[in-house]
Formats: C-alpha cells, sequence, structure tokens
C-alpha cells in the first residue's frame, strides 16, 4: 500500500533522492516510507513536515487515493 507522501513529492516534481536528502536519509529509506515499509523517526518526521508544509503527519502517512486501506 502506497502512502500520500509519495503522491504529494511526485505533485512537486522531488525525487526520492532530495527528500532523502532533505531529510538526512538515503533514498531507499524514503522508498521504505512511501511503501509503508518503515516508519520515519520524530526527528525526521518533523523535518518531512516541514518539507511538505504539512502540520497534521497523518496527511502524509495515509493511503494513497485509490489504494485499499
Amino acid at each position: 500500500m502506497k502512502i500520500a507522501m509519495r503522491q504529494e513529492r511526485l505533485n512537486r516534481g522531488w525525487t526520492q533522492e532530495y527528500v532523502a536528502k532533505k531529510c538526512g536519509v538515503s533514498y531507499q529509506t524514503v522508498c521504505d516510507w512511501e511503501n509503508n515499509r518503515r516508519k520515519p523517526s520524530y526527528d525526521v518526521l518533523v523535518k518531512l513536515m516541514e518539507l511538505f508544509a504539512c502540520s497534521d503527519p497523518r496527511l502524509l502517512f495515509a493511503p494513497e487515493i485509490g489504494e485499499e486501506a
């Protein structure tokens, strides 16, 4: 199940590598988040929320539209 952060990233024209560099992680870690195999630590979650200008992390990690919950 893919999460909404993937679609948000694509909408902004960002690569997984770009998000990874901004958060101080590997692009594989971003891939794992997007495929719901791993969750970010609190410190990284704060960076993600700032990067995506998101006040509620549940919005980033919700299932993508069209994906089953």
